[in-house]
C-alpha cells in the first residue's frame, strides 16, 4: 500500500524575476538566512509531523532532486513542461491525504502548520488558505473575508480595487476529494488562483481563510530577496563561505555570496553579490545585484539599481548605468511611465505584441517619435502587425482603436520618461486582465513568431473628422469658441465649421475647455451657467439615445438611468467588469472633442440652448477631488471598505446616503480619489468635505 503524501511543495518555476540569481539555482535553492527556503518547508512540515511530502521540479530539477532528508520522506515529481501550480499536483492526485498541505517552494515563513489545519477542521472547509497581510496588495492575489471564510477573490488587483490588505500566503489545505471532483469535471483546472479557488467557491464550497501571524516573504524578487535576507540578520551583511574581503572595504546591508572577493577601499551597500564574484579595489556599488562568476575590475561604479548578468566583465574604471528592471507597473489611468531605454521599451512592445493576439498595432504620438520608434519596433520583432507611428492626439488613437478593432499607443515624451496610453480593440484602455498579462511577460520567450506585414498606410486624423461630420446634422446659428491644445482646437474648429457653425473668440454661445490630453472636457454658456463633463454628457444621452455606449463604472446612477428611460444601451467598463463593447457611437466619454461637439449637435437638432436642455436633466452633481496621503494606503483602504462597503463581493469602497453617493478610490500615488454624486453641488461639496475628513482621520491614526 502506498503512503499517502500528506504535503506538497511547489518547486517548478523558472523563478524569472529574481535572475540573474536564479541562472545557476532554482529559487527554493536560494539560501535566505543560512537557510533555503526548500529546507524551511521541510522543516516546517516536520514540525507539524508530516512524514510524507511530494515535490513538484522542472527548471533545474537536477539540483532539486539531489536533496535527501533523514526524517521525511521526499518524492520528487518532474514536470516535463509547466503545468500550473494546480495542475502539477494533478498526475498524483490518488497518492495525496485526505487533507493535504500546498506550500509554494519560494515562501519563508515562521507560523504554524498545525495551527493552521487545526483551523481547517474547526471550519469544516474544502479548502483554507494562510493570509497576511501586506501594505501593497497589488503584487498578489487578494481576498475578502468574513466569518473566517472566503466570499471573493481578485488577483493582482490595481489600487482602485484594493479594499483589502490580506493577501493569499501561496500555503494552502485542500480536501483531496474536492480537488479530484473539480479537476475532473471542469477539465481546464491549471492554476489554484485562477482557475481551482474560483470554481470551489462556485460550487458552493466552503475555503476558510487562515490569518497567519508571523513573518511571511514570497521572495519572488531581487528586492524582497534582500528584504528576507536583512530580516534574518537584523539588517546586517550576510557573508558565505569561503569570502576574502580587505579590511579596507565597507560593506553594509548586503549578501556576498560564496566564493567573493572583494579588493580594497571597495564600498558595498544594500547590493546582493552572487558567488563567485570577483570585485577589484575603489569600486562603488549601491543597490546592485551581480550575478555568479562576474568580474568587476578596478574603480568600476554600478549605479543604483544596476542589475548584471552571470559571468560578466566590467573593465577598469568602467561606470555602468542603472538596469531598469523588466517589469511595467500600470497607473489607475491605465497609463504606463517608461524610462527612455532602448531595452525597456523595446520590452514594452515585444509584451503589447504579446497581448495583441493577432490583431494590429496602431501607433500615435505627440511630439518626438523617436523612443515610440523603440517600442514599435519590439512590438514587430515578437511578430504583431504594426503601423507607422501618426503624430496625433490622445481621442484619434482611441478612436481608431476601436473603428479598426487594434490595439493602439498613444505616447508623449515627458523629461527622461514616456508616457504611454494604450487602448483595446474596443477603443478603451486596457483591461487589467491585460494589464496584468503585459506585467508578467519577461524576456524568456520562444524565438517562434507570427509575421505579418506592415498596417497599410491610413489618414488617422481624416477618418477621424470624417466619421464625426457623417453622424452630425447642420450646426448652422451655432458659435462657440474653444480653449485647448492647438491640434485639438482646430480638429473642432473643423467640425464646428464645416457643418454651418462658427468659431468666435467674443459673444460666443458657448466656451469649451478641453484639457491637453483631450479627455476632461466643460462648458461656459453665454448666461454664465458651467456644464461639466457630466452635465454634457447627460444632455447628449438624452437626446441622441446611444445603442449601446461604454461608460466608465465610477459614473452617477442618474447617468446611468438617464441612458436607459431614453431607450438607450450601456455596458460598464472597468477593471473586474466585463462590459468592454462599443457601437463605435459619435460620442464617447473619454473623448472630450466629441462630447463637446455632441453637444452643440444637441443644441442645433432640438433648437434649444445647452442651457435649457440642461434644465430638462434631473438635478444631480458629480464632483471629483484627489486627497493626498501620507500613511498606509492599504490599510486605509481595509478600514474605510469595512466603515462603508454596501454590496458583498464588490472591490469598491461605496456607500450611499439620503443625500448621495460616495466612493473612495485608493491611487497608485500616495493620494486616494474620491468622486461624490449628489443633488447638488452644494451637497456635494458637503459629502467630499465629511469624506475629506474620513480619510484624514485615518492618516492621523
Amino acid at each position: 500500500m502506498n503512503v499517502l503524501h500528506e504535503g506538497v511543495i511547489l518547486a517548478g518555476g523558472r523563478g524569472q524575476r529574481l535572475m540573474p540569481l536564479t541562472a545557476k539555482h532554482p529559487k527554493p535553492l536560494l539560501t535566505v538566512g543560512g537557510k533555503t527556503p526548500f529546507e524551511r518547508c521541510i522543516k516546517s512540515f516536520s514540525e507539524a509531523e508530516i512524514k510524507d511530502v511530494a515535490v513538484t521540479t522542472g527548471y533545474l530539477c537536477e539540483e532539486m532532486e539531489n536533496f535527501r532528508f533523514p526524517h521525511i520522506n521526499v518524492t520528487y515529481y518532474r514536470e516535463e513542461q509547466p503545468l500550473g501550480t494546480a495542475g502539477a499536483i494533478i498526475p498524483f492526485i490518488h497518492l495525496l491525504s485526505e487533507d493535504f498541505f500546498v506550500l509554494s517552494g519560494d515562501c519563508v515563513f515562521d507560523f504554524s502548520l498545525s495551527e493552521m489545519m487545526k483551523f481547517h477542521k474547526e471550519k469544516n472547509a474544502a479548502v483554507t488558505i494562510a493570509t497576511v497581510s501586506s501594505s501593497d496588495p497589488t503584487q498578489y492575489g487578494t481576498l475578502l473575508s468574513e466569518n473566517g471564510y472566503v466570499v471573493a477573490f481578485l488577483e493582482k488587483p490595481s489600487w482602485k480595487q484594493v479594499v483589502t490588505t490580506g493577501i493569499n500566503a501561496g500555503i494552502y489545505i485542500i480536501n483531496r476529494k474536492v480537488f479530484k471532483k473539480i479537476t475532473e469535471e471542469h477539465g481546464r483546472i491549471k492554476d489554484f488562483s485562477s482557475d481551482f479557488f474560483p470554481e470551489v467557491l462556485e460550487r458552493g464550497e466552503k475555503i476558510a481563510a487562515y490569518h497567519a501571524k508571523g513573518f511571511w516573504c514570497d521572495m519572488g524578487t531581487l528586492d524582497s530577496y534582500l528584504y528576507c535576507n536583512m530580516h534574518f540578520s537584523e539588517e546586517k551583511n550576510v557573508i558565505g563561505d569561503y569570502v576574502s574581503i580587505h579590511r579596507n572595504t565597507s560593506i553594509d546591508k548586503s549578501v556576498i555570496m560564496n566564493g567573493v572577493k572583494v579588493g580594497s577601499g571597495t564600498v558595498i551597500r544594500n547590493s546582493v553579490i552572487a558567488e563567485g564574484v570577483s570585485v577589484g579595489r575603489n569600486c562603488l556599488i549601491e543597490n546592485a545585484t551581480i550575478g555568479a562568476d562576474s568580474l568587476i575590475c578596478d574603480e568600476v561604479t554600478l549605479e543604483k539599481g544596476c542589475i548584471l548578468n552571470a559571468e560578466t566583465i566590467v573593465g577598469k574604471g568602467k561606470t555602468v548605468k542603472k538596469t531598469w528592471k523588466n517589469r511595467v507597473l500600470f497607473s489607475d489611468s491605465g497609463k504606463i511611465k517608461l524610462p527612455i531605454s532602448e531595452n525597456e521599451l523595446s520590452l514594452f512592445g515585444e509584451g503589447l505584441a504579446h497581448i495583441s493576439e493577432g490583431r494590429d498595432i496602431l501607433f500615435f504620438c505627440d511630439g518626438d517619435p523617436s523612443p515610440l520608434e523603440i517600442v514599435r519596433k519590439g512590438a514587430k520583432k515578437k511578430g504583431a502587425g504594426v503601423s507607422r507611428i501618426y503624430s496625433s492626439v490622445l481621442p484619434v488613437a482611441s478612436f481608431h482603436a476601436a473603428r479598426k478593432s487594434a490595439f493602439s499607443v498613444f505616447s508623449k515624451k515627458e523629461k527622461d520618461f514616456l508616457l504611454i496610453s494604450v487602448f483595446d480593440s474596443y477603443g478603451l484602455p486596457l483591461s487589467r486582465e491585460d494589464q496584468i498579462k503585459i506585467e508578467k511577460y519577461t524576456s524568456i520567450k520562444s524565438e517562434e513568431k507570427i509575421s505579418k506585414k506592415d498596417v497599410a498606410d491610413f489618414d488617422p486624423l481624416e477618418e477621424y473628422v470624417e466619421e464625426k461630420l457623417l453622424k452630425i446634422n447642420d450646426l448652422s446659428g451655432i458659435t462657440a469658441s474653444i480653449s485647448a491644445d492647438e491640434k485639438i482646437k482646430s480638429i473642432f474648429e473643423y467640425i464646428l465649421t464645416k457643418k454651418g457653425g462658427k468659431l468666435c473668440e467674443e459673444n460666443a454661445d458657448y466656451h469649451f475647455f478641453i484639457n491637453d490630453e483631450g479627455y476632461d472636457v466643460y462648458c461656459i454658456t453665454k448666461e454664465g451657467k458651467k456644464l461639466d463633463k457630466a452635465r454634457l454628457f447627460s444632455v447628449i444621452v438624452k437626446n441622441q439615445p446611444p445603442k449601446n455606449i461604454p461608460i466608465p463604472d465610477f459614473l452617477p446612477d442618474k447617468i446611468k438611468e438617464l441612458i436607459s428611460q431614453s431607450d438607450g444601451g450601456f455596458s460598464l467598463y472597468g477593471d473586474t467588469l466585463p462590459g468592454r463593447i462599443s457601437d463605435l457611437e459619435i460620442y464617447s466619454y473619454s473623448d472630450g472633442i466629441s462630447i463637446a461637439i455632441s453637444a452643440l449637435h444637441a443644441s442645433a437638432k432640438t433648437h434649444c440652448s445647452l442651457s435649457d436642455l440642461n434644465s430638462s436633466i434631473p438635478n444631480f452633481a458629480f464632483s471629483q477631488k484627489t486627497i493626498d496621503f501620507a500613511g498606509n494606503k492599504g490599510e486605509a483602504a481595509e478600514i474605510l471598505y469595512k466603515k462603508h462597503h454596501g454590496e458583498k463581493n464588490r472591490f469598491h469602497i461605496r456607500y450611499e446616503t439620503e443625500n448621495g453617493t460616495v466612493s473612495f478610490v485608493p491611487q497608485y500615488e500616495k493620494a486616494f480619489k474620491i468622486f461624490v454624486s449628489a443633488l447638488s453641488e452644494e451637497t456635494a461639496e458637503e459629502l467630499i468635505a465629511s469624506a475629506e475628513k474620513d480619510i484624514s482621520t485615518l492618516w492621523q491614526k
